[in-house]
């Protein structure tokens, strides 16, 4: 990995897995969560790659809920254009294959957009089996948000991976599927079709071209809708 301008020591401190582990359980002990999260500071912004690939060697018994946040802010930096992004997203998954779905997940969960999706996308293709593991897993809602797109983008074969998981996991990914296209199909189509009444019989030319439009940035063709709705 590329190296930051800091002393050989302060990378040693937070290569430590057994004082990240013991940092992230002591997040659990009353008033001294913030206390422990401001000790994160430094390393989140100036070792983000050490600290990241400690925690995903560490087991910590407790702290779910100061992983999740370091995984937040952790996962988007090697997102994006970080120096050190493939190598990194690489080694984690190889070390710690949950962590890796773990953080994808949560971050594809609280911002969906077709930005960070892609991104995925990207890693997923230079990380073997990386994009599998996250379309199979027991995330329904992420799973879904990344298959769809892999399946438009071709990264997947979107008819084998709809049956499997019906046939599999069953009502629980079946109603993360109806989710996705009440949100991305269903719910955007109605708003337009209700403010564009006057356009369906003054230009319905158009009127058809804009829900045709929707129907695109939902990432589902008229096809592969109609065989998704077939399967359930």
């Amino acid at each position: 990995m590329k190296e930051r301008n800091e002393p050989a020591e302060m990378v040693e401190v937070w290569q430590s897995v057994e004082l990240v582990e013991r940092l992230v359980e002591l997040s659990e002990v009353p008033d001294l969560f913030l206390r422990v999260r401001r000790m994160f500071n430094h390393p989140i912004k100036q070792l983000p790659e050490y600290l990241l690939l400690a925690i995903s060697m560490a087991s910590p018994k407790s702290g779910n809920v100061m992983l999740d946040e370091l995984l937040s802010l952790l996962m988007p930096v090697f997102l994006g254009d970080h120096v050190n992004s493939s190598i990194v997203m690489s080694q984690l998954f190889n070390l710690n294959k949950a962590l890796f779905i773990r953080g994808i997940c949560e971050l594809c969960k609280h911002d969906q957009r077709l930005m960070n999706l892609s991104r995925v996308l990207d890693i997923t293709q230079e990380i073997k089996d990386s994009l599998i593991s996250i379309v199979y897993c027991e995330d329904y809602v992420s799973a879904v948000n990344l298959g769809v797109l892999a399946g438009k983008r071709d990264f997947l074969h979107y008819d084998v991976w709809i049956k499997s998981r019906i046939k599999d996991v069953g009502s629980p990914f079946i109603n993360a599927l109806i989710g996705y296209i009440q949100e991305n199909i269903i719910q955007p189509i109605s708003d337009f079709v209700v403010k564009n009444q006057s356009m369906a019989s003054s230009n319905p030319e158009n009127f058809e071209t804009q829900k045709n439009a929707i129907l695109e940035r939902s990432h589902l063709s008229k096809e592969k809708l109609i065989l998704t709705i077939e399967h359930f």
